[in-house]
């Protein structure tokens, strides 16, 4: 089973864009606390409602699936893992909306 649930804050401004599918893509990094300090992680939102607005410094919960994205560069790695968000919630919702988005069978409520 493929879950990631992270809490952060947003440490760049989301970028929106419409894919030539159709779809619209929201990235942006989310910085989360870690035993050593903090880690930065992407996050990649696939056909967001169009209420999702965020900004710098909001924290906020995602729900979604861990991904490696492949692409050739002769200075950085391969790969890269990023978070594919199926749920972006404020701090200011219900905790329990974010697990909503989780298949029924992992027994996590």
């Amino acid at each position: 089973m493929n879950i990631v649930v992270l809490q952060g804050v947003l440490s760049r401004t989301p970028d929106r864009r419409e894919l030539a599918s159709g779809s619209v893509l929201l990235q942006f990094d989310l910085t989360t606390p870690t035993s050593t300090g903090a880690a930065s992680v992407p996050v990649a939102w696939f056909d967001p409602p169009p209420s999702a607005q965020f900004d710098v410094g909001d924290e906020v919960v995602v729900t979604g699936e861990v991904r490696r994205r492949f692409f050739r560069s002769a200075f950085a790695a391969p790969f890269q893992f990023l978070a594919v968000a199926l749920f972006v919630g404020t701090q200011g919702i219900a905790h329990e909306a974010c697990f909503d988005t989780l298949p029924d069978d992992i027994g996590v409520r």
